[in-house]
């Protein structure tokens, strides 16, 4: 088990639980929470965010699950990789929204 930073996890909310389940993503940063979140009582959890854990689906959450499909994935091209791959991209381009944003995801992309 790697031990992880706070500001390199995502507190668990069902929207982003439920994207990584989506993108068959089984080992995403999740911070271990001491109940389980839902939408009404995450707001409860916000302060978290002054320490740098993520509460969206945030350019950083794509680039994590991208990092997670491509590189400790053994499978390989196969149709369920290339769809969540594909989504990934797509939400990388929507929520690529100034130039900041896309010099940061140039970079990331980089090794790719």
């Amino acid at each position: 088990m790697v031990a992880l930073t706070l500001k390199s996890t995502f507190l668990t909310l069902p929207r982003l639980t439920d994207l990584a389940r989506r993108l068959e993503i089984v080992d995403f940063p999740f911070l271990t929470m001491p109940e389980e979140l839902t939408e009404e009582n995450g707001n409860d959890w916000q302060f978290l965010t002054a320490f740098g854990v993520t509460p969206s689906d945030d350019l950083d959450f794509y680039v994590n699950a991208l990092y997670r499909v491509t590189l400790e994935n053994e499978v390989g091209c196969e149709p369920n990789n290339l769809d969540a791959l594909f989504k990934i991209y797509d939400a990388l381009g929507q929520k690529c929204l100034s130039t900041a944003d896309s010099k940061y995801i140039r970079q990331v992309l980089s090794p790719f």
